[in-house]
């Protein structure tokens, strides 16, 4: 019955919508926006004028509204209502639908029964989760990612090139934030630190001839630490196990064949995503006291590398019993031909990913809305 705060370049839309009132004998009113200030409104005159001659035949009231920000929602009001607005860009218009529904909730509507429908969500859900966590609006929704664009698949993958690449500090401090787990997790969150403290860029600049750089260096640097006295104790013993995990980590990744069977290429990087297990990171311990939106998105965090882990995992087990019966098994290959395949046959495995939220807006796809109700919807990228 009521359309709010339309743009005039949309009228062919409104034009069609109201011709499908009439027909279904539902009685439409169109309020546009104004401010009663003739030079602020002066630029809708001649678009509503327009209108006016040319609808003639239609069943349809023009009428002058307050802008929506001075008008108060009635969630007790149940009788069914359309309201369109028009945004220069897709963020814009997310923000401006995040801000009516932070209104409809200080109004008292329920936020689980408000929902969103994109076209796709997988797409957009960044851009929702910033509008509606800057409003602290509980947002809900489910998406899916390609496997390798997790962190732990694309770090699965990267084993093959952190060798070729001499093992460059960034790569080498992700990969042990990653298979930290409970012992090593505060050390690892400063490996890149240490690594630039002992000046550290990859394993081959700074190398002797009995052990590669990073083994050399951090010795080196836990001399110049141990000789500064008993208050750094506890930094030695970090460069102690932070030395240890590292040289793990290189020993494993070189122990990938050069030239194998695919079977013989497939157990290896099986034996060594076992040797490098990526744990899920812990939550802070002091959650309680972060702002919920931030709560909020390291819950999402945490939700979307679990799917991500058990994913990967799966993968590999499937991929074992692929091979073996494909006949492949016995073909030799090289190692940078084995990581080719290997991002081949994974480059469908998506990860389903869902918001820990209860309680929230949902936010769901044209294809989904089907069965589902709700007291207030808004469709995005009508037009």
């Amino acid at each position: 019955r009521h359309v709010h705060d339309f743009f005039p370049a949309r009228l062919q839309f409104f034009r069609a919508l109201a011709v499908a009132c009439q027909r279904a004998q539902i009685g439409l009113e169109i309020h546009w926006p104004a401010t009663f200030v003739d030079q602020t409104d002066l630029f809708v005159t001649d678009a509503i004028r327009q209108m006016e001659a040319e609808w003639q035949s239609l069943s349809v009231e023009l009428l002058a509204d307050e802008p929506m920000d001075r008008c108060a929602a009635d969630p007790g009001e149940k009788s069914v209502s359309i309201a369109s607005f028009s945004a220069p860009n897709q963020k814009k218009e997310i923000q401006e639908i995040a801000r009516r529904i932070w209104r409809l909730i200080q109004a008292g509507a329920a936020a689980d029964s408000i929902a969103v429908v994109a076209r796709n969500v997988d797409a957009s859900s960044e851009l929702y989760r910033a509008a509606f966590d800057a409003l602290g609006i509980p947002l809900r929704y489910r998406v899916s990612a390609p496997l390798w664009a997790t962190t732990p698949g694309r770090m699965a993958l990267a084993l093959y090139d952190l060798s070729e690449r001499d093992f460059p500090a960034d790569q080498v401090a992700e990969f042990l934030m990653l298979q930290g787990g409970e012992d090593l997790s505060d050390v690892s969150a400063r490996a890149l630190a240490i690594f630039q403290a002992a000046a550290i860029r990859n394993n081959r600049i700074g190398a002797s001839a009995e052990r590669g750089a990073y083994a050399e260096r951090l010795a080196q640097l836990q001399a110049r630490t141990r000789s500064r006295g008993r208050i750094r104790d506890a930094a030695i013993d970090s460069i102690d196990e932070l030395t240890q995990a590292t040289i793990h980590l290189i020993d494993v990744c070189q122990s990938l064949p050069s030239d194998a069977t695919v079977a013989a290429h497939c157990a290896a990087w099986r034996r060594a995503l076992a040797n490098l297990k990526f744990h899920v990171p812990k939550k802070p311990r002091a959650s309680g006291d972060l702002n919920p939106s931030v709560a909020r998105s390291i819950e999402y965090r945490l939700a979307e590398f679990q799917a991500a882990t058990e994913a990967l995992s799966q993968f590999v087990e499937v991929l074992s019993s692929s091979i073996a019966l494909s006949g492949l098994e016995s073909v030799t290959i090289s190692k940078l031909q084995w990581s080719r395949w290997l991002y081949s046959f994974g480059v469908d495995v998506r990860v389903q990913v869902g918001t820990p939220v209860s309680g929230a807006v949902r936010l769901i796809e044209f294809s989904q809305i089907a069965g589902h109700r709700f007291d207030h919807l808004f469709i995005a990228q009508l037009v």
